[in-house]
């Protein structure tokens, strides 16, 4: 018998649930729940392009928070420095020892991900 000799039933889901779960069955056959219409379609493009003007807005300003943290670290570290120079020659080589570990063990020297 011919596929579309069968009669097949409405579907009518009782629940949001079994819904969602006859939609994920269907595309786990390689059925489709539904063909999206060209509005359907157009609309779900331009969503995908502010999302991903967003989350290229969202990188811009991480970048630019990176620059202002690193900045502002080594305003101060080197602020730390001159004062030890001037008051406090024989800390020196301790407070650059501090100054280097730091930022190399707490994620200036490597990535955070």
């Amino acid at each position: 018998m011919p596929e579309e000799d069968i009669v097949k039933p409405p579907f009518l889901p009782a629940t949001e649930k079994e819904a969602r779960i006859n939609s994920l069955f269907q595309l786990a056959i390689g059925k489709p729940s539904y063909q999206p219409t060209e509005k359907q379609v157009d609309e779900i493009l331009s969503q995908r392009g502010k999302v991903i003007d967003l989350v290229h807005k969202d990188k811009i300003r991480e970048s630019s928070d990176k620059k202002y943290y690193f900045t502002v670290t080594f305003v101060c570290s080197l602020t730390v420095v001159v004062l030890v120079l001037f008051f406090a020659k024989q800390y020196l080589t301790q407070v650059l020892s501090l100054i280097i570990g730091a930022s190399g063990g707490y994620g200036f020297g490597r990535s955070q991900r």
